[in-house]
């Protein structure tokens, strides 16, 4: 199914299913309309993402001499594979350059520019759809929103550094190592360990929003007598979850603005690209 490398990372996206099968629809519009119009089960929710996402996968192209030949030369025809938007029109083009710019300042992928290159893979798989839903949402949700960085840094990962086997980051799914017990691939923790406070939090802000439908329903010590304020359109809260629960504004809005401004959202309710449907939500966690 991947057409490049280990790209597209998302092989299906929503359908939206046509009247008059006889059947019962699911997806009866272009989900982000339903959002826009506050069509959906009005209930408090969690959203948010790791550090360092998907950005690893920039390591995977440039130690293939092949893929990283590929990526420098072929970039016109390999970004909008790997990103997930349209390809082979002017608007294609214009979106891979806006990204080659604002990214990597329009200079070949290096040992020095990679970097660039695993933030155009952590944006566009997760964290602008990340974004989008949040601020989608809370301007139509009548319950709160809650919305979340997970910036951790343990010792285990679901991703390695391959030279040195330590963890290449905060990676994608990385915060599920303190929420469950994921015994085939990581020890669990005992008391004592040095991880043993994070899953505690987790698990308690999890079961408090269960619950209650709030993560945080009184400060307490465990939560560093942190209240966890939900995100609106107004006042882009979120909680950054590392050693230390610390609330802060405006998750990474300076790349987010390029992100919007590529992928503007519909002003009429006209159905968008199946693409951007991807961007407006794809593997969120939520």
């Amino acid at each position: 199914m991947c057409e490049w490398g280990w790209d597209p990372l998302v092989q299906y996206a929503p359908v939206v299913e046509p009247a008059g099968s006889g059947e019962e629809r699911f997806l009866t519009a272009d989900p982000t309309t339903l959002l826009q119009a506050g069509q959906y089960s009005q209930m408090p929710l969690f959203i948010g993402m790791t550090k360092d996402e998907f950005s690893w996968r920039s390591t995977q192209v440039l130690v293939n001499e092949s893929w990283y030949e590929d990526m420098n030369t072929d970039y016109e025809r390999l970004y909008p594979i790997a990103f997930m938007y349209e390809r082979n029109t002017p608007r294609s083009r214009y979106i891979t350059n806006e990204l080659r710019k604002f990214y990597l300042n329009n200079e070949p992928i290096v040992n020095t520019t990679y970097n660039g290159l695993g933030l155009i893979y952590a944006d566009a798989l997760v964290c602008f759809g990340s974004d989008r839903e949040s601020k989608l949402i809370s301007s139509t949700n009548r319950e709160p929103v809650y919305y979340y960085e997970f910036t951790y840094q343990g010792r285990y990962s679901f991703v390695y550094n391959p030279n040195t086997m330590t963890p290449y980051g905060v990676a994608h799914h990385d915060d599920l190592i303190y929420l469950f017990n994921i015994s085939i691939l990581f020890p669990s923790f005992q008391p004592g360990d040095r991880e043993i406070k994070t899953v505690e939090r987790m698990t308690k802000l999890w079961a408090n929003f269960i619950q209650t439908g709030n993560p945080t329903p009184e400060a307490t010590e465990l939560f560093d007598n942190t209240i966890w304020e939900p995100i609106k359109p107004s006042n882009l809260n979120y909680l950054d979850h590392g050693s230390n629960l610390i609330m802060k504004q405006g998750l990474y809005q300076d790349r987010m603005r390029l992100w919007d401004r590529l992928f503007p959202l519909p002003s009429d309710g006209t159905k968008i690209t199946q693409d951007a449907n991807i961007k407006n939500g794809a593997h969120s966690h939520q």
